[in-house]
C-alpha cells in the first residue's frame, strides 16, 4: 500500500554507519527484489510511475498511506512551502515517521534515478 503507484527499482541493506542523505545510491544492490513492505534495516529506492505532484505526495498522499500502515508521522511538510525549491527539477521533501519502534524516513530525490527514497532502521 505505501509503495503504490511506484516501480520499486533497488531494495538492499541499509548502511549502519552512514546518515541516510549521504548513501550513495548507485552503490547499492537488489538484494531484495520483490520486497514491498517495510522491513526494519532496509533502504527502497522507487520510482514515481502515476502524475502526482511533489508537492501532492508529501503534503497528502504519503503521510495518509503512513497513517494507513500504523505509522506516525514525526515530521512531514504542511504546506508547499515547507519544501525546497530548486532552480530546476522538481520540489524536494522529506518525511520522518515511526513505526514498532523504529524510524523511517521518506524523500524525493532529483539526480539519483531515484523518485523516492524510504530507509527503515
Amino acid at each position: 500500500m505505501l509503495f503504490d503507484g511506484f516501480e520499486l527499482i533497488k531494495v538492499d541493506d541499509l548502511p549502519a554507519a552512514t546518515p541516510v542523505q549521504t548513501i550513495d545510491f548507485q552503490a547499492l544492490r537488489n538484494a531484495y527484489s520483490s520486497e514491498r513492505q517495510l522491513v526494519p534495516g532496509r533502504i527502497y529506492i522507487l520510482r514515481q510511475t502515476t502524475k502526482i505532484s511533489s508537492e501532492d505526495l508529501g503534503v497528502k498522499l504519503l503521510p495518509k498511506r503512513l497513517a494507513r500502515i500504523g505509522a506516525k508521522v514525526t515530521k512531514a511538510p504542511h504546506n508547499y512551502e515547507d519544501f525546497i525549491y530548486l532552480y530546476f527539477g522538481k520540489p524536494l521533501f522529506m518525511i520522518e515517521f515511526e513505526k514498532d519502534g523504529h524510524h523511517g524516513w521518506i524523500f524525493n530525490r532529483v539526480f539519483s534515478g531515484a523518485g523516492l527514497v524510504v530507509a527503515y532502521q
